[in-house]
């Protein structure tokens, strides 16, 4: 009879010998279902530190959208109350950011800016040689842009951004995962052979997975941290594979182990 749920082994796993034993004995399946929930957990915990640094990266992009004036295309044509050419410039660097010219006045002053409104054209510039993008206003169809458009879209991106990616994000470090597993199980396989233990292949896959989350969670911390720590790949892999040498060890018979 299973002992542990699979909520207890986002914990157990770091410490629980019989939880090991119980994985590999008493749960069913090749435990992708515990896994999914490891990987719809972890990444709860890790977008929460991306929402933070996400609003830090934004900070003054309101303030960046309040300066630019109302903009109005209407068959394919570019118009703005505002005194042209406009520059809006990068706060820190002064470098220009957008340049409103319709009557091409504006001298460039070595550093192209990252978007020019001409009266017929989007100019999206870049100091990288061949990456410069031009499209006529007419492709975009008539539209009015205002500060205050430009700041609901904002507000509306800055709070749906993570929740829209989120569940992107954990489907495809899922199907990432479960690969891991199968190959992890493969040289779990070879643990099996060497200590001669009695485990057939999916038990050893529900091993791979549970061995997956102290190193996942070591994972976590790490990026929550933001601290560099040289070959962490390797270490967190080393880690995954002394729990899982581990967790088929503990399940040796009892004269054995």
């Amino acid at each position: 009879m299973q002992e542990f749920r699979a909520h207890q082994a986002l914990y157990r796993s770091f410490y629980s010998e019989s939880l090991f034993r119980d994985v590999a004995n008493n749960w069913n399946g090749h435990g992708f279902r515990y896994l999914l929930l490891l990987t719809a957990v972890g990444w709860l915990l890790m977008m929460f530190h991306f929402q933070s640094l996400l609003s830090q990266a934004l900070e003054g992009v309101p303030e960046l959208f309040e300066r630019i004036p109302p903009l109005r295309v209407e068959n394919g044509m570019l118009s703005t109350p505002a005194d042209v050419p406009f520059v809006l410039r990068e706060p820190s660097s002064g470098a220009p950011l957008l340049v409103i010219d319709p009557q091409r006045q504006y001298e460039s002053e070595g550093v192209s800016p990252q978007l020019l409104l001409t009266e017929t054209t989007a100019e999206f510039g870049s100091n990288w040689p061949g990456s410069k993008r031009n499209y006529r206003l007419s492709e975009f169809g008539d539209f009015e842009l205002t500060s205050d458009l430009l700041l609901e879209l904002y507000e509306s991106f800055r709070r749906w951004f993570i929740v829209l990616t989120y569940p992107i994000v954990v489907l495809f470090d899922y199907f990432v995962r479960v690969i891991q597993v199968l190959i992890y199980a493969l040289i779990g396989g070879l643990f099996v052979q060497y200590q001669r233990v009695n485990l057939q292949f999916d038990a050893v896959c529900r091993l791979a997975a549970i061995s997956m989350t102290p190193s996942f969670g070591l994972t976590i911390v790490h990026t929550l941290l933001g601290s560099p720590i040289p070959f962490w790949s390797l270490i967190a892999f080393a880690v995954a594979m002394w729990y899982l040498y581990y967790g088929i060890k503990l399940n040796q018979p009892a004269a054995e182990n």
